[in-house]
């Protein structure tokens, strides 16, 4: 099995946390080491980390090996993508490294996961790839799928059988259909209904099952697979940006799921990381120099400067590299206007 790690995300939704030239990725926002480093580490008990291959922008090069090696991870492959291309064209960049330059065979699993996750228990997680792994060697391309806690807007959703036992969350089944981001009230029918699940960016697949699917569904990425890895590389700002989800998964009658009953964020907004993080007995999250009196249920960081707050409530304050920034928590999702002003 190869893992192939996302990691050339732009740091847009947490800033000023998080920025275009140091993404979430390499912050330690959950475990006190970069997030990039906890989903290496993930599968360190089911594979070498010369199985490991980091895909990520060559702007990132620096700070990447910069983690690496601090972890001592410099056996971890990374492939530099010559600009930003969405995940499809990375994801094919990354198979094409792993059948030229590791020299897999055709049958061998693939799994795809974004670098800046936070996910737990880790048996569990484990558990839900070994079923995804199975759907990957009878050439099916497999996604995990977690269920929602709550009705996010900030996510794509998987449509499962509804009559599918909770007995059967270790074994794959065929996905009803995908469903782009919702509108709050969709979400809250989602939740509702039960039989729907996130989708949290994560496939399995062979070699030999990719191109079959890319075959049949995307003529441009099934002829930029046909290339060898040196010219795949050369090719690559000519590809057009595109999702997996878009270019793929949507089209493709050959997608399956294996839930995936963990503790789940991609911390993919400020009021994700409220959510997963731990909160004091108002409700709030603090981090950082902060001082918070007669506050509740704000999301409170600064790591450059004292911080003294009064008064709020279901805020969003944080202060980092110079800027900061205040908000409605449930705005969060509105960070990215911040980002040209």
């Amino acid at each position: 099995m190869k893992i192939l790690i996302l990691a050339g995300g732009g740091g847009t939704r947490l800033f000023p946390l998080s920025t275009q030239n140091r993404p979430k990725q390499f912050l330690p926002l959950a475990d006190n080491e970069p997030l990039i480093i906890s989903t290496i580490k993930r599968f360190l008990g089911i594979c070498k980390p010369s199985d490991i291959v980091i895909l990520t922008g060559e702007k990132f090069k620096e700070e990447t090996l910069k983690v690496l090696s601090k972890h001592n991870l410099l056996a971890v492959h990374v492939v530099l993508e010559p600009c930003a291309k969405n995940t499809a064209p990375a994801i094919v960049l990354g198979a094409s490294y792993c059948r030229d330059v590791l020299k897999i065979d055709k049958s061998e699993p693939m799994f795809v996961v974004p670098s800046d996750q936070v996910i737990r228990p880790l048996d569990i997680y484990l558990k839900s790839i070994e079923s995804a792994l199975q759907g990957a060697k009878n050439k099916h391309i497999a996604v995990l799928g977690i269920k929602p806690t709550r009705p996010d807007t900030g996510y794509g959703y998987i449509e499962i059988d509804k009559n599918r036992k909770s007995s059967d969350k270790f074994s794959i089944s065929k996905i009803s259909a995908f469903k782009e981001k919702p509108d709050e009230a969709t979400a809250k029918k989602f939740l509702k209904l039960g039989h729907y699940l996130w989708n949290a960016g994560m496939f399995a697949f062979s070699l030999e099952g990719l191109e079959q699917e890319l075959a049949k569904h995307s003529s441009e990425l099934s002829d930029f697979l046909k290339l060898n890895y040196s010219d795949a590389l050369k090719q690559f700002s000519n590809q057009a940006s595109i999702s997996i989800d878009y270019a793929l998964a949507e089209k493709s009658s050959n997608m399956y799921v294996a839930e995936c009953p963990v503790e789940w964020s991609d911390i993919g907004s400020f009021d994700a990381y409220y959510d997963f993080c731990s909160k004091d007995s108002n409700g709030n999250v603090l981090i950082g120099s902060v001082v918070a009196i007669e506050c509740k249920n704000c999301l409170i960081i600064s790591d450059d400067t004292n911080l003294k707050i009064l008064g709020q409530t279901n805020k969003i304050i944080v202060s980092s590299a110079g800027n900061t920034i205040v908000l409605d928590r449930n705005n969060s999702q509105e960070v990215k206007r911040f980002i040209s002003t």
